[in-house]
């Protein structure tokens, strides 16, 4: 069975502990919830799953304007799987690809410490998400 792709935003969190600079971290918790290199991100309770969202337009709606350390992408999901109206709750996820607004270093240590594909889009966040919005890809 192939996972399920969806999107994803995440905290660019540096990690001083397990000598890396930058780790990934869940944005909606009060505490940084890391998710770890070379193994899936495993939900933490029955009913608390790894969210993401089905589209990039809901995914920049309701996440990207929130926080300015920020980078997003797509994850592999797999296991149980919830669908909802704007997006997914899966038992085990991973990312697949990591966009940066601003940060190359950031972008390179994320691809070696993942394993996954990044892309640095070398523009401000808001100055990436008008030019979106001009070329239609997100209507918001």
């Amino acid at each position: 069975m192939k996972p399920l792709i969806s999107w994803r935003a995440w905290k660019l969190s540096p990690n001083h502990e397990l000598s890396h600079w930058f780790s990934l971290c869940s944005l909606r918790l009060t505490r940084c919830n890391t998710w770890p290199f070379g193994t899936p991100m495993k939900r933490s309770h029955e009913k608390h799953g790894i969210y993401s969202r089905k589209t990039l337009a809901s995914l920049v709606e309701n996440e990207l304007s929130e926080n300015s350390r920020i980078c997003f992408g797509t994850i592999y999901n797999w296991g149980k799987i919830e669908e909802y109206q704007l997006g997914y709750q899966s038992e085990f996820a991973y990312p697949k690809k990591v966009y940066f607004f601003d940060n190359e270093m950031a972008a390179k240590e994320i691809k070696n410490n993942y394993g996954c594909e990044t892309t640095n889009l070398n523009c401000p966040k808001d100055a990436w998400i008008e030019r979106m919005k001009i070329l239609g890809a997100i209507a918001l």
